[in-house]
């Protein structure tokens, strides 16, 4: 099955898309970070039960904003499918905030452990 990806119509659905990346990427390289890089603690796997919802949280946080600059785009522009061009630079970006994210997640456990020595 494939998706049809229009501009603006898809904006709220790739924002959403895209929140709940960057913070699934984070979150989980902060969980797997600790795993690797010194010791996790003993509530350690609990975290896995509030990763999907923290994924939740900033996915709704990511249509929230979509959908607002979807209100103030879609009088200015007709819908319009996305070109193949605009598809990979948007598969580039996302690619991007999310080794981004990962980055910031171990960035941030081994800066703990390093100050906890």
């Amino acid at each position: 099955m494939r998706i049809k990806l229009s501009f603006p119509g898809s904006i709220p659905f790739i924002a959403a898309i895209v929140g709940a990346l960057i913070s699934a990427s984070y979150y989980l390289a902060i969980m797997f970070s600790q795993l690797f890089i010194g010791r996790p603690s003993s509530t350690w796997i609990l975290g896995l039960f509030w990763v999907p919802v923290l994924v939740f949280k900033f996915g709704i946080i990511g249509l929230t904003i979509g959908l607002i600059v979807w209100l103030l785009l879609r009088p200015f522009y007709q819908s319009r499918p996305f070109s193949i061009v605009e598809i990979k630079v948007l598969k580039i970006a996302t690619s991007v905030l999310v080794l981004v994210s990962v980055a910031a997640g171990i960035f941030k456990i081994a800066r703990y452990f390093n100050l906890r020595q």
